[in-house]
């Protein structure tokens, strides 16, 4: 049984649940997330929906207006104004409106790129686990591993919670695409693992451009991907390209305009989406160029 299920399982028979998952850019949460919604929908679960985004993490409240957008009409309570986010009368009120939602139904809250989330609003979501532990209500959050939080200790305290779980999706292996394209050769499915890297995303672009080769929609997932694994990553991504072979991070950072610290966090997220080229006996990925042809001409072409 998959952890997803049990935890709707365990919603279900009453318990409380927390589910953070965690993965690259490309590598499917929100999919996942769409998918435990659905299923708890299937199930007769209430499921809010909400998700971060970077240009709103300075609107307070924002995520939280939207679940209770989502949510029949009246029945959470916002504070009155974003200067009452910090309340403890809030914070108390919207848990407590959200317990008495599950006792006539599982409430399953589903909430997407957490590292987005404004920091009032994740301080709501931070109560509500703390305060739901013996009802039927299931958070499902996910994030990257590689963006800051706008509250640094957030998914610290979400970590000391008993009933946490963590889930990290990870890409594709070369096994793993072989048996996603029963329809391709042993060939088709290396070439095409070798190109994505085993990104579902740049892999579901390839198999949309003609003869799955490298092309428009590739280039476009490609960006898509840099401009999704931060705000450095695609200045970063642009100094890659040009230098196009092994270079320290320092070195990128002063290319990009940036500072080393950062730069170091956005190679790792590049290469955890799998968007550098491996190198070496090991096929250690690294800063050392972007893994395909076609991508580093998008990047340069952009």
């Amino acid at each position: 049984m998959s952890v997803s299920a049990a935890l709707l399982d365990g919603c279900a028979e009453g318990k409380a649940g927390l589910l953070l998952v965690e993965g690259a850019v490309g590598c499917g949460k929100s999919e996942f997330l769409e998918t435990v919604a659905a299923h708890a929908e299937d199930r007769g679960a209430l499921v809010l929906r909400a998700g971060g985004a970077a240009t709103e993490r300075g609107r307070r409240l924002g995520v939280l207006r939207r679940l209770a957008a989502d949510a029949p009409p009246g029945s959470l309570p916002l504070p009155a104004s974003p200067d009452d986010a910090e309340d403890p009368l809030a914070l108390r009120d919207f848990a407590v409106a959200v317990r008495e939602l599950s006792a006539t139904a599982p409430v399953v809250i589903c909430v997407d790129d957490l590292h987005h989330v404004d920091e009032s609003s994740g301080r709501h979501l931070l109560h509500l686990a703390r305060e739901t532990r013996r009802a039927p209500v299931l958070l499902v959050l996910t994030a990257s591993p590689h963006e800051h939080d706008s509250d640094p200790l957030l998914r610290t305290e979400l970590l000391r919670l008993p009933h946490f779980v963590r889930l990290r999706l990870g890409r594709l292996t070369p096994d793993a695409v072989r048996a996603a394209l029963p329809g391709r050769t042993e060939a088709e499915a290396a070439l095409l693992h070798e190109a994505s890297g085993g990104n579902p995303l740049l892999l579901r672009a390839l198999l949309q451009d003609p003869g799955g080769r490298p092309g428009d929609a590739y280039a476009r997932a490609v960006l898509t991907c840099l401009h999704r694994c931060g705000p450095a990553t695609p200045r970063l991504g642009a100094a890659i390209a040009v230098l196009d072979g092994p270079a320290a991070p320092a070195h990128l950072a002063r290319l990009s305009g940036t500072d080393e610290s950062t730069a170091v966090r956005a190679l790792a997220a590049l290469e955890d989406a799998g968007l550098l080229a491996a190198d070496g006996p090991h096929g250690r990925l690294g800063p050392h160029g972007l893994r395909h042809p076609a991508a580093r001409a998008a990047v340069l072409d952009r």
